[in-house]
């Protein structure tokens, strides 16, 4: 009989480290939402234009390849809270 827990096991006490290792996780996850509506559906926007300075030409221009980027950012944030549940 092993005392070791096993892998998928959680711990019973979380502490004060997985506590504030959550917390910055979850502070990534947003940066990343927000940048996936930035990159998504903000892009040809005057918000969007003015967060990375681009003109209203190229940000026509670049729409398809920021939504690319955006939904990347997107699944990043999903797969960061999914890895806190």
């Amino acid at each position: 009989m092993s005392l070791k827990p096993s892998a998928c096991e959680r711990p019973k006490s979380l502490g004060s480290y997985t506590f504030v290792a959550a917390a910055f996780v979850l502070l990534v996850a947003l940066e990343h939402f927000a940048f996936f509506a930035l990159q998504s559906l903000l892009w040809e926007t005057s918000i969007g234009r003015a967060v990375f300075g681009t003109s209203s030409e190229q940000a026509k221009g670049t729409a398809v390849l920021a939504m690319q980027q955006g939904f990347y950012n997107g699944l990043l944030a999903f797969g960061l809270l999914w890895g806190l549940w």
